[in-house]
Formats: C-alpha cells, sequence, structure tokens
C-alpha cells in the first residue's frame, strides 16, 4: 500500500506479518536484506523461502508441520529453541527426535501402546496422550513424565501393592482396575474407593480375622480365598460361606471342634491334635481336598471293620475301644 503511493525509494529495517502475507506472491520483493518477523507459526517449507528471501534475521518463536516434515534433513535447523506444534499423526520414535532438536514445547497428538509410549523421552512437552491397551502404573508414571498434556486410558492391570500406592493415586479415579495375583481385604477396600469403575481380581489372601471381619464377604463372593495364618472352626466356616470358590488354609484342633468344618472341595491343611473317631475322620476329610495329620485312630470295632474306614488307618496305630470279633479284628489289622 505504501508502495503503491510513491514513486520514491522506502527505507525500512524490518518485516513483520503472518506467515501466510509473507510467503505470498509479491511478498518477496520487500524481503530482501530485511530482518523479518513471523507472527504466527510457519512451516518448515515456509521458514526455508522465507530464509532465502532475505540475509537479514527471521525471527520466529513456533513451527507448525506434519512429523515427516519437522523430521526431515534440513529440519533441525528451524527448530532449536522453538515451540513446535506437530500436525497429525506421529510415531513415538518421531517425537523423540524432534524434542531432541528443541527446548521449546513439543505440542502434538499420539497414541499407541503403554509399552510404546513409555519410550517418551523429554518432559514439559503436551503431548495428548491414548493409550491403546492396559497399562500399569508404573507405565502410567514414566508416560505421564513425558507430557502436560492429557493421557486417555480406560483400565490400569498390576498388583495390589502397586496400584494402592502413592504414586498410583493420580491415576485411578474412574477406572476399570485389574489385580494381578492377590489382594487383601483392605487393598480391595481401598481400591474399590478410588474408582467407580469395575474391579477385576481372582484371589483374595488375608489373615483369618480380616476375611472373616464384617464387610469382607463383599470382597470374597465367587474368588478362592487364601488365608494367611492359622485359622479357627468358626472363621473357616464364615469365610467359606462368603465364597464358591476355593478356601485355602491352614487349620489343627481337636477332632470334635474340626468335624464342625462345613463346606466342600476347600484346601484346608489339617492337624488334628487328639484321636479321631473314622466317623470324625470322614467329616473332617468332607471338608478338604487337602492333607489330614493325625497320629492316630480310636473307635469301636464295628466303626473300624466298616467299609471305607481303612483309608484312615494305614500306618496308624489303632485303639478299640470295645471287644472285637476275631474277623473284625483281622479286618483292622
Amino acid at each position: 500500500a505504501i508502495d503503491a503511493a510513491t514513486t520514491g525509494s522506502l527505507t525500512y529495517t524490518t518485516v513483520s506479518d503472518t506467515v501466510a502475507n509473507l510467503t505470498a506472491g509479491g511478498a518477496a520483493t520487500y524481503l530482501a536484506g530485511k530482518d523479518v518477523t513471523v507472527q504466527d507459526a510457519a512451516s518448515i517449507q515456509q521458514l526455508t523461502d522465507l530464509d532465502a528471501a532475505t540475509t537479514g534475521t527471521l525471527t520466529y518463536t513456533t513451527v507448525s508441520d506434519t512429523a515427516a516434515n519437522l523430521t526431515a534433513g534440513g529440519a533441525a535447523a528451524y527448530l532449536a529453541g522453538k515451540d513446535v506444534t506437530v500436525q497429525g499423526a506421529v510415531t513415538v520414535t518421531e517425537l523423540n527426535a524432534i524434542d531432541a532438536l528443541t527446548s521449546g514445547v513439543v505440542t502434538a497428538t499420539i497414541s499407541g501402546t503403554a509399552a510404546q509410549l513409555v519410550a517418551l523421552t523429554g518432559t514439559g512437552n503436551a503431548y495428548a496422550v491414548t493409550i491403546t491397551d492396559t497399562p500399569t502404573v508404573a507405565q502410567l508414571v514414566a508416560i505421564d513424565a513425558a507430557t502436560t498434556g492429557t493421557l486417555t486410558y480406560t483400565a490400569i492391570a498390576d498388583t495390589a501393592a502397586n496400584l494402592v500406592s502413592v504414586a498410583a493415586t493420580p491415576y485411578l479415579a474412574g477406572k476399570d482396575l485389574t489385580i494381578f495375583g492377590s489382594a487383601t481385604v483392605q487393598q480391595l477396600t481401598d481400591l474399590d474407593a478410588a474408582t467407580t469403575g469395575a474391579l477385576t481380581y481372582g484371589t483374595v489372601s488375608d489373615t483369618a480375622a480380616n476375611l472373616a471381619a464384617g464387610g469382607a464377604a463383599t470382597y470374597l463372593a465367587g474368588k478362592d480365598v487364601t488365608v494367611q495364618d492359622t485359622a479357627t472352626v468358626g472363621q473357616l466356616n464364615t469365610i467359606d460361606a462368603a465364597t464358591s470358590g476355593v478356601v485355602t488354609a491352614t487349620i489343627s484342633g481337636t477332632a470334635a471342634a474340626l468335624a464342625g468344618l462345613t463346606g466342600t472341595g476347600n484346601a484346608y491343611t489339617v492337624t488334628i491334635t487328639d484321636t479321631p473317631t473314622i466317623a470324625q475322620l470322614t467329616a473332617i476329610d468332607t471338608a478338604t481336598t487337602g492333607t489330614l495329620t493325625y497320629a492316630s485312630v480310636s473307635d469301636t470295632a464295628a466303626n473300624l471293620a466298616a467299609g471305607g474306614a481303612a483309608t484312615y488307618l494305614a500306618g496308624k496305630p489303632v485303639t478299640i475301644t470295645d471287644t472285637a470279633t476275631v474277623t473284625q479284628a483281622n479286618s483292622i489289622d
């Protein structure tokens, strides 16, 4: 406009405009030898063209282009110290290459598996990250460290210890949680409170007192349960009633007490501290698929010689509590 108003000379040292105007047809006439300031984001090709159009200083703060162009040979000359916006899809390798070329903030959108995304380098960049599979807590922490942007994911899978750690706290809300291995009742309670998402786990492992306590039943239904210490008959019966899964436990006591065990198919390791009868052994054996340890058997001759009793007599001292016939004695022997 000014040039159109005069046939005289124009004297100026700097041109400042949008990149579209600076690279438009006819603009080059006014750029030669001048300092040029780009007011908005420029692509690598636009910066290359402007750099070629003047021997003056080229000033700009932001580069915006595709990942391919930003990582191409020659692009590095225009990225140092600049904020960079990546247009379109980008890989981890490309982002790491761009991040290495500038101390500015790199803004990009990226998606991939957690294993791929943990390889992102640099910090303080504005990556909008979508994780396409289920990350662990450690993977989320690593990915989050690479960006000030948002992380999008639907679930986390890790051990109970990792999921209840302080490091995990920012990542749990609203997410589905899958626990690898066993969890305690307290860990399940804490995780349940931390998310409105689904809580998936296979096994609960805790002390008998915790497993039989009020409120624990919520977390036992349908789950395999491991009792970490020695349980009482009452505690095991409470736990067994709360789940259709297998209860694994160690218990010892008198035969009379142990015959009160309910349920079947549980893996109890049972030690009988006194001398059981055949009926007591049968009742206790019904409650477990585990081992029965006892030193001797004491019962009537009829019971000791009955079908099925032999299972419990092998290698054990036997006390007959009444008078046996020869046939019964021979059978028991």
